[in-house]
């Protein structure tokens, strides 16, 4: 390095031109792990955020790899996100349709995290940097989980809503409009009930007898209510339609 003459040494002598060396490799080796652990967030972070804006710049042989890993990063991160935007476009149309079971959206959702990190995985990047969309990659999953249940519930109470609505408007408009003895408005309110308690299960809203016999009830309360409710005092058949409102309820 200095372009002096090597020096000769003896075999006696403890440090030779090979030990030389070796130290001197070392020495560098160190060096070349210290720049990079103090420079390698830094590189990361500047790989990752040209590949974002589009641009490449000339790094330092030293530098080079740190900034590779943070354009790598970002391309995996930017991959997932567009699968990402794919998945909750196609997640919002099975939710919504009547054919698709909860089984088949779950499975939906572990077929689309597996890919997602099974994609990570056969990426270049550090044990680090796929710890850490690993981590991520699960955090979002538990939230696809939740937001699949709430939109799952949400879809169910749409449908049953409209087709309870309609039969308990039926319901309240026959038992206004036609003649029955006590039996026979027990009978009719009991076919209605059914109908709207097989309702409640099958749209999904209601997951057991208990919630499906407890959502039909309701309903037909409500539907009373309503009736109840829309009577005018001042109507001439007021005094009617309230004396059929406590025959029903009686009987």
């Amino acid at each position: 390095l200095s372009n002096l003459q090597a020096v000769a040494h003896t075999p006696h002598k403890d440090l030779n031109m090979s030990d030389f060396a070796m130290k001197l490799m070392g020495a560098g080796q160190q060096y070349l792990k210290d720049y990079d652990e103090e420079n390698k967030t830094r590189l990361i972070a500047l790989g990752a955020s040209d590949y974002m804006n589009e641009y490449t710049r000339e790094v330092s042989v030293l530098e080079r790899r740190n900034y590779q890993q943070g354009r790598d990063f970002s391309e995996v991160v930017s991959a997932q996100t567009q699968r990402r935007q794919n998945f909750m476009r196609e997640l919002n149309r099975m939710v919504q349709d009547p054919t698709m079971t909860e089984d088949q959206i779950f499975d939906a959702n572990k077929e689309f995290l597996q890919s997602t990190v099974n994609d990570i995985y056969a990426s270049g990047l550090d044990p680090d940097l796929k710890e850490k969309l690993y981590e991520e990659t699960l955090k979002e999953n538990l939230q696809y989980q939740k937001m699949i249940g709430e939109g799952l519930q949400a879809a169910a109470l749409d449908r049953y809503t409209g087709t309870a609505r309609l039969i308990a408007a039926k319901t309240v408009t026959e038992l206004a409009a036609v003649e029955r003895t006590p039996e026979e408005q027990v009978e009719y309110v009991g076919t209605q009930f059914e109908l709207i308690k097989q309702g409640a299960i099958q749209s999904g809203y209601a997951k057991t007898e208990e919630e499906a016999n407890t959502a039909a009830t309701n309903t037909l309360k409500g539907a009373l209510d309503f009736w109840f409710k829309s009577v005018d005092p001042k109507a001439p058949d007021a005094a009617n339609s309230l004396n059929q409102l406590r025959d029903i309820g009686e009987n």
